[in-house]
């Protein structure tokens, strides 16, 4: 058995996702940046995962790049995974080292199956340029991420440059303040099913509040999604119900 969980929204929160915490509930920092204080999770959850990932394959996985995985206390200290998922499943780490096979698998679908990483991000920044983008980064030098004033976002252009991504093997994905330009096939399910093959798993249970999570949820056996995410709310837009997915009862740090 095999339990996935995303992490930021999900398992770990920031200060904004404190809502509804009951006066006695223990909050503990689990990731610092420098001296801030970065993200939370409950003592009780600490706990219950603690207890989750001592009777089944527990693999945090994240769009997170390594490096800010790797921030995260709590699975360097106190509960430390054999297999992490992260760069949305474009990298996979095998106690704590790079997975060399995977590595390979994901460098060669790049170069066969999608265009050329800067004529997508010139193509991007052609019309979104410092006006509607704040920063920029190649994550893992696997996808972009860009940090974007969504208002300013000129709706033709973006769609436009959608439907070439998507013909050019790229997919396109806004959250929040945050857009994703991710070559298609790296995607958390397909870093799971090759974890799945290594570790014969009949069983998957998953956790996530993203669209990039989708996937993820959508084939696991069972499946479990906040109240707090942007896929809460995109279930409820498109009206989808899947037999495999529960709702959390709470949203925020307590889900």
């Amino acid at each position: 058995m095999l339990y996935a969980s995303d992490l930021d929204g999900t398992m770990i929160f920031s200060k904004r996702h404190f809502e509804n915490v009951p006066q006695d509930t223990q909050i503990i920092i689990v990731e610092k940046k420098g001296q801030e204080e970065i993200s939370y999770m409950t003592q009780k959850s600490i706990e219950i995962l603690k207890a989750i990932s001592e009777s089944v394959i527990f693999v945090p996985t994240t769009t997170r790049t390594v490096e800010q995985y790797k921030r995260i206390s709590v699975f360097q200290n106190m509960i430390i995974p054999k297999y992490v998922v992260a760069s949305n499943g474009g990298k996979i780490l095998i106690n704590g080292e790079i997975d060399m096979e995977w590595e390979d698998c994901i460098s060669d679908r790049m170069k066969q199956h999608c265009s050329n990483p800067v004529e997508v991000f010139e193509r991007f920044y052609s019309f979104a340029n410092e006006t509607c983008v704040e920063t920029y980064r190649f994550a893992d030098e696997l996808f972009w991420v860009f940090i974007i004033n969504r208002d300013k976002l000129p709706h033709d252009e973006i769609n436009s440059f959608i439907s070439w991504a998507n013909k050019n093997g790229w997919e396109v994905s806004i959250q929040g303040r945050k857009l994703y330009i991710v070559p298609e096939f790296i995607e958390k399910w397909n870093a799971l099913e090759y974890l799945n093959q290594k570790n014969s798993c009949d069983v998957v249970f998953s956790a996530g509040d993203s669209l990039l999570d989708y996937s993820m949820l959508k084939n696991s056996t069972y499946s479990f999604v906040p109240l707090n995410g942007e896929l809460k709310t995109y279930l409820d837009n498109q009206s989808l119900v899947l037999d495999n997915m529960v709702l959390t009862q709470c949203g925020g740090i307590m889900a």
